[in-house]
């Protein structure tokens, strides 16, 4: 880029091109006034780069003559030789194109270049623009910034202030916020009335390069205002009936408000409203002040929310809730996030307006997009369960993301199944564990379990079993039935730790406790048979067995069918052990065979063959690997001819088949389940 000495030399000599092909047109009147075939034409052929742009000027110009594409041709000759004039041209003609010319954003870019870095400042200017608002390329803030800080060498008070931005906000350039000041009080003191508008502004805060100072605040409002900005005249009305900076002034504030409310000012009317509703510095008059706040809710959203909620509450304005929600409806249209999640929430539960889930949603998401958590909440629930909508995961994923990093636990615990899952969005395992962190920190129930699982499991991250039972042991003290399952497995079968079967029995009695139908069948199973250093206890074994039986759970049937076979825990009835042995034999449980064979061979057979019976029993038994079902069923063929054996050997075998059938069918029956589970 050229020093500004050289742009300043070349603006001097090229001061007025900037205004356009009718500048252009006029300053080559005199050659226009030659005719075709004339010298011009000669000295534009022979390079003369005037000459060129006044070919060009002549043929772009509306007449018979005009020929846009052959005009772009001499402006590129005379563009190539650094004529700022002919670079301008070009750059106007390829932004929107033309008979014989299509748009071409780079063309334009290179020759706003090229008259940039000869120091015009239109082009600079233009170039602002274009990179930092992406206008036919990428956009560049960096580019951006680079030009802007060329133009504000030429101490222009506009540009001058749109830096100072640049540099509050980092955007472009690096963030400085003390250069920023530096320069919106440079603007403000060359008399440019919106940097002192914004420089006014800066001082009634902290931060952004100045110390909070409302005197000084006072004085550029008072700077601006005067010079007619409307926005300062607020500011000091408001100021003045609030007492910052000044003492407690309503005429003064009554004064400011007027100015600016007279010119149109939507807040400032809203402001004169109130002074209005409340007599401040003028005698109350409500209905001057319903007056004012109609005219500030004609466009302004935020004053229609505000008369809105007058509407709502009867505040100054008669009380109608239906006038009230009209103006909602407006300030939500118009944007204002509590007006938006107050109009989902009426179209979501039908209180206020006839429910319409898709305006709901609308609403959820575009107050959820600014901010508000209960809309977040409300509209990812709905997107997520589609009640009475298209079901939208992306829309759920995204607001529960949102309230999620505004802390909300539950959108925390959402998120992060939806980020494992891949519902909604894409599969992001990593980001999943570190939302199931935060939520589990937070206390949520399920969160912690869940995070104790992954690091349990080492699925898709490094298994750490020491880190996964200190959640789990978190989550029990909680009450989290799952957590005490796990522990009891983890200490039963010793996984990764010292094995402590009690304390395995111990955690599993607490879930059974709380109503885990399977570990009140595995604690009562330990109860039944003891050893581990687990004492035997019949009755209370009975009675888990007997809970998760009642329940659905299967895999009590054979230590329910035990008890009552012996009397253990429970009074002595074989009769009634049946039915549950039976069970447990379609289920492919061994010992169910071995106990129904003792049933045929004590007067209990279910057919009139009681020796076939326990022979087809014991013999499936022992096909099952139940070792007393094969000494059974040896000492049982030692007492028969050969003749029976081999008739009850086929059988058996036929029975086997068809139990497999049955087990079968009962296999697939559990995957369904599962699976539709």
């Amino acid at each position: 880029m050229k020093s500004l000495d050289r742009s300043r030399a070349s603006l001097a000599r090229h001061s007025l091109v900037a205004a356009g092909p009718l500048f252009v047109v006029l300053l080559l009147l005199p050659l226009f006034a030659c005719g075709p075939g004339d010298e011009v034409l000669a000295r534009a052929e022979e390079g003369d780069a005037s000459a060129q742009l006044a070919m060009g000027a002549r043929l772009s110009a509306p007449g018979e003559a005009h020929d846009l594409a052959a005009a772009v041709a001499w402006y590129e000759k005379a563009a190539n030789q650094g004529l700022e004039a002919a670079q301008l041209e070009l750059a106007s003609i390829y932004e929107a194109g033309g008979e014989g010319v299509e748009p071409d954003p780079k063309a334009r870019v290179r020759w706003f270049t090229a008259a940039a870095e000869q120091g015009n400042v239109d082009a600079m200017r233009a170039l602002v623009e274009i990179y930092g608002d992406g206008l036919g390329v990428i956009a560049d803030q960096k580019v951006a910034g680079t030009w802007l800080l060329e133009l504000v060498e030429g101490e222009n008070p506009q540009d001058e202030m749109d830096l100072a931005f640049r540099y509050f906000a980092g955007n472009g350039v690096p963030r400085n916020p003390g250069r920023g000041a530096k320069l919106l009080h440079k603007a403000a003191e060359a008399g440019f009335s919106l940097a002192q508008l914004h420089l006014a502004r800066l001082y009634t805060t902290h931060g952004n390069g100045v110390l909070m100072n409302l005197e000084t605040a006072i004085h550029w409002f008072k700077l601006a205002a005067e010079a007619g900005e409307v926005e300062a005249q607020n500011y000091l009305g408001a100021l003045y009936a609030g007492g910052r900076g000044v003492e407690v002034d309503y005429e003064e504030s009554l004064r400011w408000f007027r100015m600016a409310a007279t010119q149109d000012h939507p807040r400032a009317q809203a402001n004169l409203a109130v002074m209005y509703s409340k007599g401040m510095g003028v005698e109350r008059d409500d209905a001057e002040a319903e007056r004012w706040f109609r005219l500030a809710a004609r466009e302004d959203p935020e004053a229609q929310f505000i008369l809105a909620r007058r509407y709502e509450v009867g505040e100054i304005v008669p009380k109608n809730p239906e006038e009230a929600m009209e103006w909602y409806l407006r300030a939500a249209e118009g944007g204002i996030a509590p007006a938006q999640a107050l109009v989902a929430w009426a179209y979501d539960t039908g209180e206020g307006l006839e429910r319409n889930p898709a305006e709901a949603a609308r609403f959820y998401l575009a107050a959820g997009e600014q901010g508000d958590l209960e809309a977040q909440r409300r509209g990812a629930a709905l997107y997520e369960a589609g009640d009475g909508i298209e079901v939208d995961l992306a829309k759920a994923a995204s607001l529960y993301k949102l309230a999620a990093e505004a802390g909300d636990t539950e959108a925390q615990w959402k998120i992060a199944g939806m980020l494992e899952a891949g519902r909604g969005t894409r599969i992001r395992r990593t980001e999943a564990v570190e939302w199931y962190r935060k939520a589990s920190l937070a206390g949520h129930p399920g969160a912690g379990v869940r995070l104790a699982q992954i690091l349990d499991e080492g699925k898709f991250v490094q298994r750490d079993i020491e880190q996964a039972i200190s959640l789990y042991e978190v989550e029990a003290a909680r009450g989290n039935v799952d957590a005490m399952a796990r522990l009891g497995e983890i200490y039963w079968h010793g996984d990764s730790t010292r094995r402590n079967r009690k304390l395995g029995v111990e955690w599993h009695h607490k879930a059974a406790d709380k109503g885990r139908i399977a570990s009140k069948r595995f604690t009562g199973v330990r109860y039944f048979e003891g050893g581990y250093g687990i004492p035997k206890r019949p009755e209370l074994a009975y009675r888990l067995l007997s809970e998760a039986a009642a329940a659905g759970d299967e895999r009590s049937d054979l230590y329910l069918g035990k008890a009552l076979w012996s009397g253990i825990g429970v009074e002595q009835d074989r009769k009634k052990s049946l039915p549950h042995f039976l069970r447990a034999r379609e289920r492919r449980e061994p010992e169910a065979f071995r106990r129904l064979g003792y049933a045929a061979v004590f007067g209990m057979a279910q057919t009139d063959q009681p020796v076939y019976e326990a022979y087809v029993n014991f013999a499936i038994g022992a096909f099952l690997r139940d070792r007393e079902s094969a000494v059974e069923l040896r000492e049982l063929r030692q007492k028969l001819e050969k003749a029976t054996r081999d008739d009850f050997d086929k059988r058996a075998e036929a029975e086997l088949q068809h139990y497999n059938e049955v087990w079968e069918r009962y296999r697939q029956e559990k995957a369904r389940s599962r699976s539709s589970g």
